[in-house]
């Protein structure tokens, strides 16, 4: 049987080590990648959301329609906290899209906080969705 050298580190003091060493950044690591898959599929919600909701507005359906699809797509809770902006091709914003002739653009343009995307998990570490937003817009031809 081999003796351990004198003043040598016992193998399993140093197994401990590398794992305060190791964990903190695995953690980081599992922790962005989860806020980062939430990210990207709440702004794929927003993307199609944003495309549905242009398609109406360039048909002429009114803000209450349109709302009612942002709900459908992104839920109760997030659209409760999106902001949908209409506008004409100049980016005045306006009440309904029947206020914008037919053959002009009309611009839909849908916000929505990160942190209502998906939780601040790696606020602790520096990086904060907190002042973030989503932003999708899209561009029809109103009919």
């Amino acid at each position: 049987m081999m003796q351990a050298e004198p003043g040598a580190v016992p193998r399993s003091a140093s197994l401990s080590v590398e794992a305060l060493l190791v964990l903190p950044v695995l953690l980081v690591v599992i922790l962005g990648g989860i806020e980062l898959g939430l990210l990207l599929s709440a702004r794929h919600q927003l993307f199609g959301a944003c495309r549905e909701v242009g398609r109406l507005a360039a048909l002429g359906h009114d803000r209450p329609q349109l709302a009612s699809i942002l709900v459908q797509y992104l839920g109760e809770s997030k659209s409760a906290n999106a902001e949908l902006i209409i506008a004409d091709e100049h980016g005045q914003t306006v009440h309904s899209p029947r206020e914008i002739p037919a053959g002009r653009p009309v611009m839909v343009i849908v916000r929505l906080p990160a942190t209502c995307a998906a939780p601040d998990l790696l606020r602790l570490v520096g990086f904060s969705l907190r002042n973030q937003i989503l932003e999708v817009q899209t561009v029809w031809r109103r009919e």
